[in-house]
């Protein structure tokens, strides 16, 4: 769209009349993330699709995006499932009431409302069944971290000293939530919470946080945006690699910045304001310390049977090798463990409480995991 000439009025009717992709359009494989974009006039703000092909971030549809967010209030972009068939979230705040936003086909309906007025949701995360928000209860620091169940929000975790930020969240496949730490805007840690707000691990690392928006989990790696107006990485997509103990912070990618049109006095352009992701990771958190471990599933095919269970779970593998399977809570402690020669065992479970868990099997250096519920 280069050369095109409008106003402002007429930019906000250009974006309306915008068409959207339907929701089918959601693509989830490796590279495949998501933001809320609105235009440097702050118009209107929608959802686009970003792919990164080999460290080269592209919007492959620019003018049809994902969806309207009408709302120009809505900064916030998470994707879960509750099991209904609706994955994007977001939120907004009218007075005291804290609004949670679901996008039900081609509308964003309120899924909960929270009128308690105490605090201002900032930004959000999910994968699967777990949904998280941050907020603040001042403007300037999010302080704490929230879950939303689907009908309810339950405080996790908050800080206890005012001047800590965290930033953004991004969510692992057992569920447990990353957020940097730090004073001012510069950080200089990383902190895994479980879905409980137990603190799992911290690791050390520093640069400075101003003008991130958001992150988001994909294949293995925690990426995190900076808007235009950062003075150290402008219009950049950090990517930080987590093995034992440590992050460390990898070379910078160019986030887009394309431009939409004109004004007589400026030139529009497109930015992005939250990040999101179908992707996750899978952590290994036991031990005191992070690990990365490598997904069984693209070599070994596990299967969990019945979900939810009440009386026993049976599992099922390819392979014949020695193998370890764990039970743990959603805190990460190990319930029960057996070791097993053959390739599947049918394991009792109905002396365990309601709720979920995770199960994992180990073969040689291969690591899988799934959640289940016990009924």
């Amino acid at each position: 769209m280069k050369g095109f000439s409008i106003t402002a009025n007429w930019f906000w009717l250009f974006l309306i009349s915008l068409p959207f992709q339907a929701w089918a359009q959601l693509f989830c494989g490796p590279g495949q993330f998501y933001a809320i974009g609105n235009s440097t006039t702050s118009a209107q703000s929608a959802v686009y699709r970003l792919q990164n092909s080999g460290g080269t971030i592209t919007i492959p549809n620019l003018l049809t995006p994902i969806a309207a967010l009408p709302n120009t209030n809505q900064l916030s972009l998470a994707i879960a499932d509750f099991g209904d068939g609706k994955k994007l979230y977001s939120h907004y705040k009218i007075g005291a009431v804290n609004r949670v936003l679901r996008l039900d086909g081609t509308q964003w309906n309120v899924a909960f409302s929270d009128s308690s007025g105490d605090y201002t949701i900032t930004n959000a995360a999910g994968y699967g069944s777990f949904l998280y928000y941050h907020a603040s209860r001042t403007a300037l620091w999010p302080g704490l971290i929230k879950r939303f169940t689907g009908n309810a929000m339950v405080t996790i975790w908050q800080d206890s000293v005012t001047s800590l930020p965290v930033g953004d969240i991004a969510v692992d496949s057992l569920g447990n939530v990353y957020f940097f730490s730090g004073a001012g805007s510069m950080v200089n840690q990383l902190n895994v919470i479980s879905p409980t707000g137990a603190i799992l691990d911290t690791m050390s690392i520093s640069f400075n946080a101003s003008n991130s928006y958001g992150c988001f989990f994909d294949n293995n790696t925690l990426y995190v945006a900076f808007g235009p107006n950062s003075t150290t990485y402008p219009n950049k997509l950090i990517p930080f690699s987590i093995s034992p103990g440590q992050v460390v912070m990898g070379a910078p990618l160019n986030m887009p910045y394309p431009v939409l049109g004109s004004t007589p006095n400026s030139t529009i352009r497109l930015n992005m304001v939250d990040l999101a992701s179908c992707g996750s990771a899978n952590i290994n958190i036991q031990g005191g310390g992070t690990t990365q471990v490598e997904d069984m599933l693209t070599k070994k095919d596990f299967q969990i049977y019945p979900i939810p269970a009440a009386d026993f779970i049976q599992l099922k593998w390819e392979g014949n090798a020695k193998t370890e399977i764990r039970i743990m809570d959603v805190n990460g402690r190990i319930i029960d463990s057996w070791l097993n020669q053959i390739n599947e065992i049918l394991i009792p479970v109905s002396s365990y409480a309601p709720g979920l868990y995770v199960v994992e099997v180990k073969m040689g250096n291969a690591i899988s995991r799934k959640k289940w519920l016990k009924s």
